[in-house]
C-alpha cells in the first residue's frame, strides 16, 4: 500500500514539474595525466540546484536508504565537529529558501514554533532545521 502512495506522489510529482533536460556536463576535457585542474567557474544561483527526469527515482532511492537505518552509514557520512557544523547549516538555510521558490511545485517552507522546514512534495517528508523536529504534522528529520 506504501508503494502505492509512493506512486501516487511521483505521479503527482512528474504531472506538476517540467524537468529539464539533462545538462549533460562532462568537466574533465582536455586532460593532463598527473595534472589537477579546478575546474571552477562562476555559477548562477539560479540554476545551483537542478531538477530533472531523474527526481522521483531519486527520491524513492532516497527512501529505500533512510529505511533501512543500517544502511544510512555506508551513504551519509558527516562530520559532527563544531568546525564545519555552522557550514551545513547555512548550506541547509540556502536550500530551504532555495528550492521552494526555484521549485514551488516540488518543496514547500513549513514554520511550527522556532523551527524552520523543508517540505518535500513528492515524498510527504519535512527537513526541519531547527532541532526541535518542528512539531507541525508531517514528520521528518531535525538537522
Amino acid at each position: 500500500n506504501n508503494n502505492n502512495n509512493n506512486n501516487n506522489n511521483d505521479n503527482q510529482a512528474n504531472a506538476l514539474v517540467e524537468y529539464e533536460p539533462d545538462p549533460k556536463y562532462f568537466i574533465f576535457k582536455n586532460e593532463v595525466p598527473n595534472v589537477v585542474k579546478m575546474h571552477v567557474r562562476p555559477l548562477d544561483l539560479k540554476d545551483w540546484i537542478r531538477v530533472d527526469a531523474t527526481f522521483p527515482a531519486h527520491m524513492a532511492l532516497r527512501a529505500s536508504i533512510l529505511a533501512d537505518e543500517a544502511k544510512i552509514p555506508d551513504v551519509f557520512v558527516s562530520s559532527d565537529l563544531a568546525s564545519t557544523r555552522l557550514a551545513k547549516y547555512e548550506v541547509l538555510d540556502m536550500l530551504m529558501d532555495y528550492l521552494p521558490k526555484r521549485y514551488p511545485t516540488l518543496y514547500e517552507q513549513r514554520s511550527a514554533e522556532a523551527a524552520k522546514g523543508l517540505h518535500v512534495r513528492a515524498t510527504g517528508d519535512t527537513v526541519w532545521l531547527s532541532g526541535s523536529g518542528g512539531g507541525g504534522g508531517g514528520g521528518g528529520r531535525a538537522w
